[in-house]
């Protein structure tokens, strides 16, 4: 019997949480390999960029690895990942690209000298290749691993598991480099990856519906173009992709948080990890409040969540740019992540929701595309813009766009 039959509505807040880790052994299992996966993330990032620039002695090199990190993950997200995640089995899906991953990040200790340089990149777009199947398959799985009434808590979990990844991961991983080397960051994420795929391989609940009918054709351009005729014909997974046009623009303000930290507030690298720090505060307690002080298991309530944390995001965003102290900078940002961390969870919740599970991994893989295209053209605006006038000019770009972006979406949405 599935773990997802399991109907008691849960507590809310962290209590909440533990319920579900508690009661739901299928999803609890799922959830720890995500953690341990993405902790190696974050490990592989901080030595990795340390690394190309100590290198090349050119910083522009970072830039160009982060943009390796998006861009094959939205490729593959576009053409390949959401259609076979819908084609074939969900759990060996995401026990096969862990395993490769891990074999991958193993590749970074042959960089010894520049002249390896391109196999650094080489790896990097290999990670986020394979990263584009584990996201869809997650997203795709969890409505069968948990019920109705976990999914809202199940989705705020991730959420809150992303954001304390992205503040512990940072801290631990520039820690080990640091004391032990890059070779060992690089040594455990790689079994990260692997410790990933054999708690996967331990989960005993099924990763897709075995009630659906619907066959699914084997051709991966017909599974994707099935996948956008069913945003075409679904107005509600349409709308809920297409807001992720929205609020990742403001994250183009992001990669000015170094340009702040040195320039703006004059405190050097200390500035920009409180910055990233508030960004994950910001993730981990937006939708824990959502779920502690509301009813999101609510649609409504779930919408209006969505509404709300775009203007949020927005607003937070423009007072980081205004912003002329370290504190005010930190305030700023933990504002604006509260609200985008509430977009992308209950955005995610109506997604999953309203999705058949035989098209649920292609139209999370083109949400997850959307989000990935739009957060990387703002940073490139945004970043053409400071460089032309001004670093306020180039943040409160990215904020105003989105906050007009949001309104937009805000209106012509309204009827849903």
């Amino acid at each position: 019997m599935s773990t997802a039959t399991v109907s008691t509505p849960l507590p809310r807040g962290l209590r909440g949480y533990g319920v579900l880790l508690a009661r739901n052994a299928a999803y609890r299992t799922l959830w720890a390999g995500s953690l341990v996966s993405q902790l190696g993330d974050w490990f592989n990032t901080i030595a990795l960029l340390g690394l190309l620039v100590e290198l090349t002695g050119n910083p522009g090199s970072a830039s160009l690895a982060l943009v390796l990190q998006t861009l094959p993950l939205a490729l593959a997200g576009l053409f390949l990942s959401g259609p076979v995640v819908d084609r074939f089995d969900r759990q060996r899906v995401l026990i096969v690209a862990n395993v490769v991953r891990g074999a991958i990040g193993l590749s970074y200790l042959l960089v010894r000298d520049a002249s390896f340089i391109g196999l650094a990149y080489a790896a990097t777009a290999g990670l986020s290749f394979g990263a584009a199947f584990v996201q869809p398959a997650l997203l795709a799985a969890t409505p069968n691993l948990v019920s109705s009434e976990e999914l809202p808590t199940a989705n705020a979990l991730n959420q809150s598991t992303f954001a304390t990844t992205l503040f512990l991961g940072s801290f631990l991983g520039g820690v080990i480099a640091q004391a032990l080397g890059r070779e060992a960051a690089f040594v455990l994420n790689a079994l990260a990856f692997w410790l990933s795929a054999w708690l996967v391989s331990r989960v005993r609940a099924p990763f897709s519906s075995t009630a659906s009918t619907t066959p699914t054709p084997v051709n991966p351009l017909r599974l994707l173009a099935d996948g956008v005729r069913y945003l075409a014909q679904n107005v509600t997974a349409r709308t809920y992709v297409s807001v992720k046009l929205v609020h990742p623009i403001a994250f183009g303000a992001i990669s000015l948080f170094s340009a702040y930290a040195l320039f703006v507030y004059g405190v050097g690298d200390i500035g920009t990890s409180w910055l990233y720090a508030a960004r994950g505060l910001g993730a981990f307690f937006g939708p824990l409040a959502a779920n502690t002080l509301l009813a999101p298991d609510r649609r409504e309530v779930q919408r209006w969540l969505v509404k709300g944390g775009l203007l949020v995001n927005a607003t937070g965003y423009a007072l980081f740019a205004l912003s002329s102290a370290l504190w005010q900078g930190v305030l700023s940002v933990l504002l604006a992540h509260l609200g985008a961390a509430c977009v992308w969870t209950f955005s995610t919740v109506i997604l999953q929701a309203s999705t058949p599970d035989h098209y649920r991994g292609r139209v999370m893989a083109l949400d997850s595309v959307t989000f990935s295209v739009t957060y990387s053209v703002s940073a490139l605006v945004t970043g053409a813009v400071a460089a032309a006038f001004g670093l306020q000019a180039g943040a409160l770009t990215a904020a105003l766009l989105s906050g007009a972006c949001g309104l937009l979406w805000i209106i012509v949405t309204w009827k849903l």
